[in-house]
């Protein structure tokens, strides 16, 4: 029977009933050609070959269940258009394999759907590559599951763009590791939602490198909360520009500690308006560099 499915023609397969293509098995279907099975409905494709499963029309592999589509091979998923894998639905997508979500093109992953994008597991995403994730569109990322978010290892969310980032949920970024955050680069955090930074953990605030918060935009560093910049690395501290920590709110100045705050450049506190100095803590204010102190007008 394999032998003979092997030398079908698309059209003959085309007009097969679907009753009759139920019956086809796994490993039958594996020695279709590909153009032979750009025609077929979705059925039995756990044994498809990789040059098969790259044929296949995207409306066909939209209705594929997500049973289905968890077993395909993942040597088998890489060859997948970007058209066709823009239109598996999102619960199948789900169901999708760590190791095969890895082998999908960044070509590929660029035409996911934002819904599609939302319902892929933690242990999924994990497995992207670098290069993936830097293709995936804003508006999908934007609808990530927080709980995959902080799967992605650090070196992949290092690729990803700014825009993309900036489009990110703060319920998302929220539960994104210390690790990861700590490769993002300074361009791609320049741009993210301060609603979004607002919900960062402070030990995920605490690894992020001094020269990616040198970026931030002055109006995200406004929305991070007290508890986050209580733990900021004094060598990050000192190259956030004047004009960013200009609009710093005085109950997250507040609880800097001494020693973080000691590291501070004169030009950047300058800008300190004399509302947010005002509450800051007192064994915090004495650490200040007196180079510092002397250039500061709220005082």
């Amino acid at each position: 029977m394999t032998s003979a499915l092997a030398d079908i023609t698309p059209s003959t397969l085309a007009d097969i009933t679907p009753s009759a293509l139920a019956d086809i098995t796994p490993s039958a279907l594996a020695d279709i050609t590909p153009s032979a099975l750009a025609d077929i409905t979705p059925s039995a494709l756990t044994d498809i070959t990789p040059s098969a499963l790259a044929d296949i029309t995207p409306s066909t592999l939209a209705d594929i269940t997500p049973s289905a589509l968890a077993d395909i091979t993942p040597s088998a998923l890489a060859d997948i258009t970007p058209s066709a894998l823009a239109d598996i639905t999102p619960s199948a997508l789900a169901d999708i394999n760590p190791s095969a979500l890895a082998d999908i093109t960044p070509s590929a992953l660029a035409d996911i759907t934002p819904s599609t994008l939302a319902d892929i597991t933690p242990s999924a995403l994990a497995d992207i590559t670098p290069s993936a994730l830097a293709d995936i569109t804003p508006s999908a990322l934007a609808d990530i599951n927080p709980s995959a978010l902080a799967d992605i290892t650090p070196s992949a969310l290092a690729d990803i763009t700014p825009s993309t980032l900036a489009d990110i949920t703060p319920s998302a970024l929220a539960d994104i590791t210390p690790s990861a955050l700590a490769d993002i680069t300074p361009s791609a955090l320049a741009d993210i939602n301060p609603s979004a930074l607002a919900d960062i953990t402070p030990s995920a605030l605490a690894d992020i490198t001094p020269s990616t918060l040198a970026d931030i935009t002055p109006s995200a560093l406004a929305d991070i909360t007290p508890s986050a910049l209580t733990d900021i690395t004094p060598s990050a501290l000192a190259d956030i520009t004047p004009s960013t920590l200009a609009d710093i709110t005085p109950s997250a100045l507040a609880d800097i500690t001494p020693s973080t705050l000691v590291d501070i450049t004169p030009s950047a506190l300058t800008d300190i308006t004399p509302s947010a100095l005002a509450d800051i803590n007192p064994s915090a204010l004495a650490d200040i560099k007196l180079s510092a102190l002397i250039s500061n007008p709220a005082l």
